[in-house]
């Protein structure tokens, strides 16, 4: 398997199904959905259950613990070669992974960031969220090439990782966390490659629903 999409989600059945086809349509298919529901109430199982990727999809259900409890544990779940975060109120766009491993057979790579429109009342915007492609470098100089850019480089969804290197660093989100910032500056600066496409291939939905409980919800 070379890609792991990883969706955590808490009641997310209002925006799940969007979520689902917007893996359904990627044009790459060498990949499986690992899906922990932390705690859910709603008909979310059900929708899975309907989904057309279905087959693709290992379903893990907790008790209701958090967005880094869940992250955490798709991350000991996953097979892939490569590891992607993927809320389940956001969408990503057809050909991301088609342009990451494109990427991937001319470089290799402990991380790869790709770009992100920023989905407010209806409008999409880019800004803090778009790079150019960009050859790897060494992680500590991506984060101050990030900086100077003034660009946002914190959250997990605009990146891909390579499931070996973050199960030898074995530095995971504490529980409880609501910002996964500080976990990511760590991942980068351990980094001995990251690289970047320009490609926008994510979709973050600045109003949806909280992926977890409101006491422990994503935050960006």
């Amino acid at each position: 398997m070379k890609y792991s999409i990883i969706v955590c989600s808490y009641n997310s059945a209002k925006t799940l199904s969007n979520c689902l086809q917007s893996i359904e349509c990627q044009t790459y298919k060498d990949y499986e959905v690992i899906f922990i529901d932390d705690g859910s109430n709603d008909c979310t199982k059900e929708i899975i259950k309907k989904s057309p990727i279905y087959n693709k999809i290992k379903y893990f259900y907790q008790k209701n613990s958090g967005i880094a409890v869940a992250r955490n544990k798709g991350i000991k779940k996953a097979s892939g070669k490569y590891l992607l975060f993927l809320d389940a109120d956001d969408t990503i766009n057809p050909y991301l992974l088609q342009k990451i491993n494109e990427y991937l057979e001319k470089f290799t790579c402990d991380i790869i960031r790709y770009n992100a429109n920023r989905i407010e009342k209806g409008r999409a915007s880019q800004k803090k969220y778009f790079l150019e492609s960009f050859k790897p470098m060494k992680g500590t100089k991506a984060i101050l090439y990030f900086i100077k850019s003034n660009i946002t480089y914190g959250p997990l969804w605009l990146y891909c990782y390579r499931r070996s290197f973050l199960n030898k660093l074995q530095i995971f989100l504490k529980p409880g966390t609501i910002h996964e910032d500080f976990l990511n500056c760590l991942w980068l600066a351990k980094a001995k490659s990251v690289g970047g496409i320009e490609y926008i291939g994510y979709n973050y939905y600045k109003h949806s629903l909280s992926l977890t409980d409101p006491k422990q919800a994503h935050m960006v």
